[in-house]
């Protein structure tokens, strides 16, 4: 149904595989040369004929697809490992989870920062060093902080993954927090945060103020201390709740022999309790909360949001299926409305954004200031019409075809595949491809019937960005 495209994204960064292994080698002290389990016959992998005609070449090893099919096992010290074997391509993905909602005294600034120092300086090693011998064997390297989970992550080739491994490992187990490290990252932790005010307020608006999901507001970065970001590091980054996970052309036996010796000196300092993530307030009262911001004159940045459903619930396909409806770029009904017919908006984003337990329907929106109080007036009217009319049959193909091409491009690549598919068997939930095929059975009543349920407007909590003695029309819009 759904066709996996892989794409050797990010590689033409490197050189040659030999090339790279000699430099990388030549870099390395002799303890980072220690051998470790290797396949036993040499890969070979699919390549373009000299036509250019694709053909395929015999594959010493063919791993079974990653994507749902996974070996794990657990380290001595108690940190996890998860492993998805795909020798389809030269390429491998690894990824550092530490799975953690935020605890009460957890800001969004603090997880920024702590995500970024990780990345530091280890050892004997300054930061510069270590990106330097670093970007001889890896790409993509960075981090990302989502609501349950703080993720470090690289993309590498196959006979370079042990080397990168290593570097990786080594900052995030032993990591220096330099002051002058400390000092960049403070820069760009504000930036992280200027970024995030508007969401972070719509989080806060939809879950409740008690949610851990709903970490305080944070006037600023500047005041966090070298001490509060080590003692952040003390109670969430500890064996107990670290996972390696692993996707591409790599085995078990190699992964668990790395991660063990890479690991073997963190210790688990005692986490703090956590609160438990509870559902999503059902019913929350409609809200408008505005974000002032110089230099928005032209254009009023609207987001929209509605309490929707976890990634277990039987109504998260039909849900998917009505975004698509609704943010489709081409034939969305949103984007028909104000794109196309009052030529207001660049474009209109529609999600469903789903976590363990409970998640949110989002709409987002750059719209012309002139015209914003109209376009929101629009927006609406079409979303009531999806709460009451079925939509066509034409409609609904397209839905679901834009529904499922999403989902298949969390196929492209084992980091991709990797990280929701993990993500989703961490937690005992249905993977993707299930998904999919419930996306494939929804019919035009199952989304009605969603967009009744989930689309009140009683219930919308909205938070409008730009310049606040501009916005009267759109909050008019929004509290009608």
């Amino acid at each position: 149904m759904i066709a996996r495209v892989v794409r050797l994204r990010s590689t033409c960064m490197f050189l040659s595989c030999a090339a790279l292994v000699a430099c990388a080698e030549a870099d390395l002290p002799p303890a980072e040369t220690a051998t470790s389990p290797v396949p036993a016959t040499p890969r070979r992998y699919p390549t373009p004929s000299a036509a250019g005609v694709p053909t395929t070449r015999p594959v010493a090893r063919r791993g079974p697809t990653f994507v749902g099919v996974s070996e794990e096992g657990v380290l001595p010290n108690g940190v996890r490992v998860r492993v998805y074997p795909d020798a389809s391509l030269p390429v491998v993905s690894v990824a550092f989870v530490a799975t953690r909602p935020p605890a009460p005294a957890d800001t969004f600034a603090t997880r920024s920062l702590f995500a970024r120092a990780m990345l530091g300086a280890t050892g004997s090693k300054t930061r510069q060093e270590s990106f330097s011998a670093l970007n001889y064997v890896a790409t993509g390297v960075g981090h990302a902080v989502n609501d349950e989970s703080i993720v470090w992550y690289f993309d590498t080739l196959e006979p370079l993954w042990i080397t990168a491994f290593r570097r990786v490992a080594a900052m995030l187990s032993d990591p220096r927090f330099d002051a002058d490290d400390l000092e960049r990252d403070l820069v760009l932790c504000e930036h992280d945060l200027a970024r995030s005010t508007a969401e972070a307020q719509l989080v806060r608006m939809l879950y409740g103020p008690t949610h851990p999901f709903a970490v305080p507001a944070d006037p600023s970065c500047k005041g966090l201390t070298r001490a509060q970001i080590v003692a952040y590091r003390d109670r969430a980054f500890a064996p107990a709740n670290l996972t390696v996970v692993v996707a591409g052309d790599v085995s078990f036996a190699q992964v668990m022999f790395e991660a063990k010796d890479d690991f073997v000196g963190l210790v688990d300092h005692g986490l703090a309790p956590v609160r438990p993530v509870p559902a999503v307030l059902a019913s929350p009262a409609r809200r408008v909360a505005v974000v002032a911001r110089e230099g928005d004159e032209l254009q009023a940045k609207v987001l929209l949001g509605f309490p929707a459903v976890g990634v277990s619930s039987p109504d998260l396909p039909a849900l998917r299926v009505l975004a698509a409806a609704l943010g489709g770029p081409l034939t969305g009904r949103l984007n028909t409305k104000v794109r196309r017919e009052r030529g207001s908006s660049y474009g209109i984003q529609v999600s469903t954004e789903s976590t363990t337990t409970t998640g949110t329907f989002v709409i987002r929106a750059a719209i012309a200031i002139e015209d914003a109080g109209a376009s929101l007036g629009a927006m609406f009217a079409e979303l009531e019409h999806v709460r009451t009319e079925r939509l066509s049959t034409a409609e609904l193909e397209a839905a679901k075809r834009s529904a499922l091409m999403d989902i298949s491009t969390r196929y492209e690549g084992p980091r991709a595949a990797m990280r929701d598919v993990m993500a989703l068997e961490e937690h005992g939930l249905p993977h993707w491809g299930k998904l999919a095929q419930a996306i494939d059975v929804v019919g035009a009543d199952d989304v009605r019937h969603v967009a009744e349920k989930y689309l009140v407007r009683a219930h919308v909590q909205a938070v409008l960005v730009g310049d606040p003695t501009k916005l009267d029309d759109v909050e008019a819009a929004i509290r009608k």
